[in-house]
C-alpha cells in the first residue's frame, strides 16, 4: 500500500469523524458570518449551544467532497491544483462560516502540505 493512499485514508477517517460524529460542548464564535449565514437555511445550521456535532450539513456534504477528491487524488497520483484550490476553498468558508470547523481542518494541513510536497505531482 502506497504512502498516498495510507495518508488520503488516515486523513479521509479524521475528516469524516470530526465533521460527523465528534461532539462537543466548545463553540467557537468568531467567525465573521457565523451568525448571519445561519439564517439562510437548515443547510447552514449547526448547534451552538448543547454538546453536539458543531458542523452544519453544507460542511457535511464538503467533507464527503473531500473525501472523493482524496480517493481519486490517492488512485491517479495526479491533482496537485484541484487538491490546492479545495483545500484552500474549505478552509476560507470554514473560517468564514464556522470557527470550529476551521480549527477541526487544522491537523489536516501537516498532511495535505507533506502530500502535495511529496506524494503528488
Amino acid at each position: 500500500m502506497s504512502r498516498l493512499l495510507i495518508l488520503t485514508i488516515i486523513e479521509s477517517f479524521y475528516l469524516l469523524y470530526m465533521f460527523f460524529l465528534f461532539k462537543t460542548d466548545y463553540s467557537i464564535y468568531i467567525a465573521p458570518f457565523d451568525k448571519g449565514v445561519q439564517n439562510l437555511g437548515s443547510l447552514f445550521v449547526h448547534d451552538t449551544g448543547h454538546y453536539e456535532n458543531k458542523v452544519c450539513l453544507f460542511g457535511r456534504v464538503m467533507a464527503v467532497v473531500a473525501v472523493g477528491l482524496g480517493g481519486w487524488r490517492a488512485a491517479s497520483g495526479k491533482g496537485r491544483l484541484a487538491t490546492m484550490v479545495f483545500d484552500g476553498l474549505c478552509l476560507v468558508l470554514a473560517a468564514l462560516l464556522n470557527m470550529n470547523a476551521f480549527v477541526y481542518l487544522l491537523p489536516l494541513l501537516v498532511g495535505e502540505i507533506y502530500i502535495m510536497t511529496n506524494l503528488i505531482d
